[in-house]
């Protein structure tokens, strides 16, 4: 038999091998019960195992309504294809803001940017309005938006060592 080892890296923490997914149950009335495990590699995306965890919960019929589940478990597309597929609200803090902007207390992070879907036009924190919206797909395959401000606008601005 061949053992294939497998690398992964989180934070400070390295480890060959795989990760153990285990879903259970957690009402307060009743006792906890393990409803499900899947075993992944170590360099598989939590995000990545979350709906077919939800396939294997629904295949049992012990799918929930609410799946409570940490950061690496959930994006803005899971929580809608969750949603749409499952019929589970998957509930978990978004990832955190992790660009330098975030970091700091004067930065500009993208929170602070207003954005108006209906007419695809963003305003940054100094009340300046974008120039461009494009859909485009990003090196992961997600689906983004790219916005550009004017360099006219923004070469003047007293705030742009802030963006």
């Amino acid at each position: 038999m061949t053992w294939t080892q497998h690398f992964a890296r989180h934070s400070s923490t390295v480890w060959v091998g795989y990760k153990l997914h285990v879903t259970e149950t957690c009402e307060s009335e009743t006792p906890h019960l393990i409803t499900n495990v899947e075993t992944t590699t170590a360099p598989v995306a939590d995000a990545s195992a979350t709906p077919t965890i939800h396939a294997a919960l629904q295949a049992r019929e012990v799918l929930p309504c609410e799946h409570l589940v940490d950061t690496g478990y959930v994006d803005a597309e899971l929580r809608v294809r969750s949603q749409r597929d499952y019929g589970v609200e998957l509930i978990g803090p978004a990832r955190p803001d992790v660009k330098w902007q975030a970091r700091v207390a004067n930065g500009f992070e993208a929170a602070r940017f207003s954005i108006d879907w209906q007419q695809h036009q963003a305003t940054c924190p100094a009340g300046r309005s974008s120039i461009n919206w494009t859909p485009a797909v990003d090196g992961r395959a997600k689906d983004v938006i790219k916005i550009k401000f004017s360099e006219t606008d923004c070469q003047v601005c007293p705030s742009r060592t802030q963006c």
